[in-house]
């Protein structure tokens, strides 16, 4: 029978219980912690299917912490999901198991999928080009940009010298960004466009302010062996630095025949 355990991570004990209570009661086996510390413990002993981490988790960000989790050989390639409607999931359970709402629902039914469905390594699907993001339950990392700007998730990318293809998708650019070791390997896009051009690619994809980020954990496509690694956040630095130059130039034009006429 396959594992139903999960694991919680998050430094407030009425979260922890609240989602505690909210996945309990449909099978699964929970197991919580209030630090990474104590959860890379518990992951040795618990051998989870996967990792629940609130967005507000362990301080401002549970980023500062997934990076020591998945070193951790307990957890190697373990999921992490975002947990990032827990007020409104708190409330809901506060109302009653009978009203459970759309942030409760939301998150179990993705927790449902992640037991039906095995994970795989899908790397060789990835040499096809730009493709629809895998679903995110078997992501290792994944979120909202709303909740985690690019500028930084990327950053947070390079320092943790993570590997694989970060997807991106908002309403109108889709694309995605391979990584190796955390540096910049490939950029391509799906949406508005197919492009395979690094620097067209990764311009247009740092326009995103809302969507949806997922870092597949996937081995590099065998087109991409022999690519160039570059510094991550040297890259980021240099495109934000011509983007801002680019709206500079933008804005004085479109005031010159203002002044002109004056």
């Amino acid at each position: 029978m396959q594992s139903r355990r999960i694991l919680i991570v998050d430094g407030s004990e009425s979260v922890r219980r609240a989602l505690e209570t909210l996945i309990r009661p449909r099978g699964f086996d929970v197991v919580s912690a209030s630090s990474a510390a104590e959860a890379a413990r518990l992951a040795r002993i618990a051998a989870p299917q996967a990792l629940l981490v609130a967005a507000r988790a362990m301080g401002p960000s549970p980023l500062t912490a997934l990076p020591a989790l998945q070193r951790e050989p307990a957890l190697a390639g373990v999921p992490v999901i975002e947990v990032d409607r827990v007020q409104e999931i708190t409330r809901e359970i506060d109302d009653g198991w009978q009203r459970c709402g759309t942030a409760s629902r939301s998150l179990l039914q993705r927790l449902e999928r992640l037991v039906r469905s095995p994970w795989k390594e899908l790397g060789s699907s990835l040499d096809a080009g730009p493709t629809t993001p895998h679903p995110e339950e078997q992501a290792a990392v994944s979120g909202d940009l709303a909740l985690f700007p690019l500028a930084p998730m990327l950053e947070w990318l390079a320092k943790a010298s993570l590997s694989g293809r970060f997807a991106l998708r908002g309403s109108s650019v889709a694309g995605a960004i391979f990584l190796d070791r955390g540096a910049f390997v490939h950029a391509c896009l799906e949406q508005p466009f197919p492009c395979d051009d690094d620097d067209e690619a990764f311009d247009l994809l740092l326009t995103l302010r809302r969507g949806r980020f997922a870092l597949h954990a996937e081995p590099l496509p065998a087109s991409l062996a022999d690519r160039e690694r570059r510094p991550l956040m040297g890259l980021l630095v240099d495109h934000l630095r011509l983007g801002d130059e680019a709206a500079a130039r933008g804005s004085r034009a479109a005031e010159e025949p203002t002044e002109l006429r004056a």
